[in-house]
């Protein structure tokens, strides 16, 4: 049977037969020169006379217009149209993951001046509302976009006191948290990655966010929240040191190494890892209380590895490198001590 739609005769005709072309990506639909300055404007075929209060109308094979606000919208994002526009606000609301995605360089475009035109807070206010409302958007590709944004957007904020600013970043960084446990592998990597670099342009202070990242889980037990949690912390002990809460990020890495799951106990073991090679060694033997023969084994090993790359590097100079490499550190002792109480 020769298949509907086609003028083949035989099925290797239907077989060879040339392929639709596939559907414009996003980036195929960018503007000519003349619209680039408002990209949604220009797929509308508005050129430049769209404003932000205007709607979006275009021909056939245009992108479509974003919806009417409803009332419920049109409340809830009353300070993004504010400060970013309605037209804004109605790509945002969109059913179209292209025109919520066209809402964030709308709003890119428009933080350059939103700090001149508004109250800092007012205007940090509406550019986390729009971060916090994208973490949860079901369309990777519009996250992952607004992630990109977020260390420029909450750049709004400075000057302002941390106080201030933590009242406002908190409810986006717990969005984000919650996006370290996402069932899309690069969804949970753009996110550590995407937390590590706010930190590192000071967009959000590492205190804060490791302290949020060490909280116990609502749920115990949840294997993917804490592979999140847990790799985030490792992460920022290694790039900002003892900025990070340690002792925190100790407490669940030490209550991790206590799941049944293998890659749980391997991702607390790297946090101790990275702990331990900022902090003098006997300091850690409260960490060592409680655990498992199999337990301490495992971080005995990590430990030795630390202690091995220190001596390599002659980081405890050449007679201390000696001793390190005739035999372990106090840490280290001290689990062998332990283990060989329990044989007894």
């Amino acid at each position: 049977l020769t298949p509907r739609g086609t003028n083949a005769n035989t099925q290797a005709e239907y077989d060879e037969r040339a392929l639709p072309k596939p559907a414009a990506s996003y980036a195929d639909l960018a503007p000519p020169a003349a619209l680039a300055a408002d990209p949604v404007a220009a797929a509308a075929g508005r050129g430049g006379g769209l404003g932000d209060g205007g709607a979006a109308t275009g021909p056939d094979g245009d992108l479509p217009a974003p919806e009417p606000l409803s009332k419920a919208d049109e409340t809830e994002a009353a300070l993004i149209i504010e400060v970013f526009g309605e037209l804004t606000a109605q790509c945002l609301y969109s059913k179209s993951w292209v025109l919520r995605q066209g809402a964030l360089q709308r709003m890119r475009d428009a933080l350059p001046t939103a700090g001149d035109k508004h109250s800092p807070l007012v205007a940090l206010r509406a550019a986390v509302q729009v971060l916090r409302k994208c973490a949860k958007d079901k369309i990777a590709q519009v996250y992952l976009s607004s992630l990109d944004l977020a260390g420029d957007a909450l750049r709004l904020g400075e000057g302002l006191k941390a106080a201030d600013v933590a009242a406002q970043v908190d409810p986006l960084l717990h969005a984000l948290l919650a996006k370290t446990a996402d069932a899309n592998a690069r969804v949970r990597e753009a996110t550590e990655a995407g937390l590590v670099d706010l930190c590192r342009r000071r967009a959000i202070a590492v205190e804060v966010v490791g302290t949020h990242a060490s909280a116990p889980l609502k749920k115990a037990g949840d294997v993917r929240g804490l592979l999140g949690r847990l790799g985030l912390l490792a992460a920022l002990v290694a790039e900002f040191g003892a900025n990070v809460p340690l002792d925190r990020a100790l407490d669940l890495a030490k209550a991790a190494l206590s799941s049944p799951n293998a890659q749980v106990r391997q991702r607390a073991t790297d946090v101790a890892r990275e702990v331990y090679r900022i902090v003098e060694a006997d300091s850690l033997g409260w960490f060592l209380d409680g655990l498992k023969p199999a337990q301490r084994d495992a971080v005995a090993a990590v430990f030795a590895e630390v202690d091995a790359e220190r001596s390599y590097h002659g980081d405890e100079g050449e007679e201390d490198g000696a001793e390190a490499g005739a035999g372990q550190t106090g840490v280290l002792s001290e689990i062998e001590e332990g283990d060989e109480d329990e044989a007894l």
